[in-house]
C-alpha cells in the first residue's frame, strides 16, 4: 500500500486493526490458521536475517501444521512475493508435499526418540536403533532433495525462482 508521503508499506489486518509490517518483523502471517501458524513458526525464526530458503521451509512447515490442526484452514496454497519496489509476484501453487512428508516423519521420529530417551527402563540399544532410524530419515530426505534440485524441480526450484526475483532485497 502506498502511503501519503509516497512510501511503500506492507500492512496486515487483524479484525478491526490495520498494522504496518516493519523491517524488524521477521514474518507476517495471516489467514484462518494465522495464529496457529505463528505459534509454530516463531520459535523457528529467531531473527529477520535468515536465508530465504530457510524462511520458505519454515513457512511451508507452519502452513502444513495449520492445515492439519486448524478447522477451516484451506487446501490450496499460493506463494506470493512482494518486492521492496512494490512488484508483486505470484509464484504459483506451492507444491510442498516432500517438505510436509519429511516434517511428519521427522516429527514422529523425534517424539519417539524423546520418549524412549526419557524412559530409563528403555534399553540403550533400543534408543540407539531409534536414533539410527531418525538419522536414516534425515539422510534419505536430503538425498531426495538433492535429486530434485539436480532435476530442477520441486521446492528447491521454487526457492531458486523466488531468489532470482531478488527477494533477498526484502
Amino acid at each position: 500500500m502506498w502511503s501519503a508521503d509516497g512510501q511503500l508499506g506492507l500492512f496486515e489486518s487483524s479484525e478491526h486493526a490495520v498494522v504496518e509490517v516493519s523491517d524488524q518483523d521477521a514474518m507476517a502471517i495471516t489467514g484462518t490458521g494465522g495464529n496457529f501458524a505463528s505459534y509454530v513458526a516463531r520459535p523457528l525464526v529467531p531473527h529477520g536475517l535468515m536465508k530465504m530458503t530457510d524462511l520458505m521451509t519454515v513457512a511451508v512447515y507452519a502452513l502444513k501444521e495449520a492445515k492439519d490442526n486448524v478447522p477451516g484452514c484451506g487446501q490450496g496454497s499460493e506463494l506470493i512475493t512482494i518486492m521492496k519496489d512494490g512488484e508483486i509476484g505470484n509464484k504459483g501453487w506451492l507444491h510442498s508435499s516432500h517438505v510436509e512428508s519429511f516434517a511428519d516423519a521427522f516429527g514422529v521420529g523425534v517424539r519417539h526418540l524423546f520418549i524412549e530417551t526419557c524412559d530409563l527402563d528403555t534399553p540403550e540399544e533400543q534408543v540407539k536403533r531409534r536414533f539410527d532410524s531418525l538419522w536414516s530419515v534425515i539422510l534419505d530426505t536430503r538425498k531426495y532433495l538433492t535429486r530434485e534440485r539436480e532435476k530442477g524441480e520441486g521446492f528447491e526450484a521454487l526457492v531458486n525462482t523466488v531468489l532470482k526475483k531478488k527477494t533477498t532485497d526484502l
